[in-house]
């Protein structure tokens, strides 16, 4: 089954001769190499190309969230929703096409869309939650945080999860297939090559 997944790392078939730039899948080329260099001037070339749709979309989203974090209802029907619209804007501000209704594209289909990405960040936090509720455990009455590193730990112990998850919304936003397979196309996106 050849699956087209544009997270997963670039591959270079050597006996065939490269195409030119852009005539790879989404306008790019494929041709199995990065450089570091040429990553930077394209991202600096989109950035500043959409900086207007970039700050806009991400405060607009933002104040949508801060208002929709007032009551348990908008934290479960509406940030969902906008975290999935501020991902498909900022997919579509890499391919040149965002437009300011990418924001609010979640409630196309909103059901699907909506608890989809909410099930997506459960799932994608919840392993983080005993560290939390530890630390408010050892936490001494009347202090802010607790004095043992309980967090800092935590988030040691869970960042390489964290950095295989790390695409899942963009996954989830972009493909259109479900939490569970977007978990595995994160999963497998993120494989750490190690060379040879």
């Amino acid at each position: 089954m050849v699956e087209n997944n544009p997270f997963r790392a670039p591959e270079a078939d050597l006996a065939v001769e490269p195409q030119a730039l852009g005539n790879g899948p989404g306008g790019y080329a494929n041709l199995g190499e990065f450089s570091v260099g040429s990553a930077i001037s394209k991202t600096i070339e989109i950035g500043f190309g959409n900086l207007g749709m970039i700050v806009g979309g991400t405060l607009l989203a933002a104040l949508l969230s801060v208002v929709s974090y007032i009551t348990i209802i908008g934290i479960l029907f509406l940030v969902p929703a906008i975290y999935w619209g501020w991902n498909k804007l900022m997919l579509n501000v890499c391919r040149n096409q965002a437009q300011t209704k990418d924001l609010f594209s979640a409630f196309e289909r909103y059901g699907k869309r909506n608890f989809g990405f909410l099930l997506l960040l459960i799932i994608v936090v919840l392993p983080s939650a005993p560290f939390g509720v530890l630390e408010y455990y050892f936490k001494p009455e009347g202090a802010i945080t607790s004095p043992y590193p309980i967090s800092l730990i935590g988030t040691l112990l869970m960042a390489p999860l964290y950095a295989r998850l790390a695409v899942t919304s963009f996954i989830y936003v972009d493909q259109d297939v479900s939490t569970m397979k977007t978990i595995r196309l994160s999963w497998r996106a993120t494989e750490p090559h190690w060379g040879g």
